[in-house]
C-alpha cells in the first residue's frame, strides 16, 4: 500500500507545489491582516481536494488498466485512496498549526482551544465531503463526478441560510457553548464513521468496474 500513496504523491507532486507557494501566500495575509485560523481551513480543504486529484491523473493516464495487472487487490487500491486522505488532510494541518500558533503569539487574537476546535470542524467536514466524493468518482468518473461534487457542496451552502431563519423563527436555539466545544473535538471521530461507510462502497463500486 505505501507505494500505491507513493505513486499517488509522485503524481501529484506538481500540484504540491502550487499548494506550497499558495500557502506561503496565505501565510503572507495571515501575518498582516491576522487570519491564521483561516489558513488552516484552507491547508485541510485543500490537502482533501488532492486526493480527488489524484483520481483525474489516474483517469487521463488510465492507470487503472495496469494497476490491476499488478499483484494488488482491487480493495488494496481503494484503501491507499483513503489513507492518501487521512495522511493529506491530517498532514497539512499538523504542519501549518505550530506555525499560525506561533503569528499568534505576535497577534493574540485568538487562543489555542479556538484553533483547536475549528481544526476539528474543519477536518471532519473534509472527511464528510471525501466520503461523499471518493464514491462518487469511481461510479461516475471525473469529470461527470465534479457536477455532483457541485451539488453536494452548494445544496447544504445554500440551505443553511433557511435552517438559521427556521430556528429563528421557531426560537430553537444552539446548545451552550460547551456543548458546542465537546461537539466540535468529537466531530472528526464521529467523521470516521461515514468514512469506513464510504470506504465499504468505493471497494463494491471498484470491484465490479471494468475498466
Amino acid at each position: 500500500m505505501i507505494a500505491l500513496i507513493l505513486k499517488d504523491l509522485y503524481a501529484i507532486k506538481g500540484q504540491m507545489k502550487s499548494a506550497v507557494y499558495l500557502l506561503l501566500f496565505f501565510m503572507l495575509l495571515a501575518f498582516f491582516f491576522d487570519m491564521g485560523p483561516v489558513v488552516v481551513m484552507c491547508a485541510v480543504l485543500f490537502g482533501a481536494l488532492q486526493v480527488i486529484t489524484s483520481f483525474t491523473f489516474d483517469e487521463m493516464s488510465k492507470w487503472d488498466k495496469y494497476g490491476l495487472t499488478l499483484p494488488v487487490s482491487r480493495r488494496k487500491i481503494i484503501a491507499s485512496k483513503y489513507a492518501l486522505s487521512l495522511l493529506l488532510t491530517m498532514g497539512s494541518a499538523l504542519i501549518l498549526t505550530p506555525l499560525v500558533l506561533l503569528f499568534n503569539l505576535y497577534f493574540k487574537s485568538f487562543s489555542a482551544n479556538e484553533l483547536f476546535s475549528m481544526l476539528c470542524v474543519i477536518s471532519a467536514a473534509a472527511f464528510l465531503m471525501l466520503s461523499v466524493s471518493i464514491p462518487v468518482l469511481l461510479k461516475f468518473g471525473t469529470q461527470k463526478g465534479r457536477l455532483f461534487l457541485f451539488a453536494v457542496v452548494f445544496i447544504p451552502v445554500f440551505f443553511s441560510g433557511f435552517i438559521s431563519e427556521y430556528m429563528e423563527r421557531f426560537s430553537i436555539y444552539l446548545p451552550s457553548l460547551q456543548t458546542i466545544k465537546l461537539l466540535a473535538y468529537g466531530a472528526p471521530f464521529f467523521m470516521l464513521i461515514p468514512l469506513a461507510l464510504s470506504y465499504l462502497v468505493s471497494a463494491k463500486i471498484y470491484s465490479s468496474k471494468e475498466f
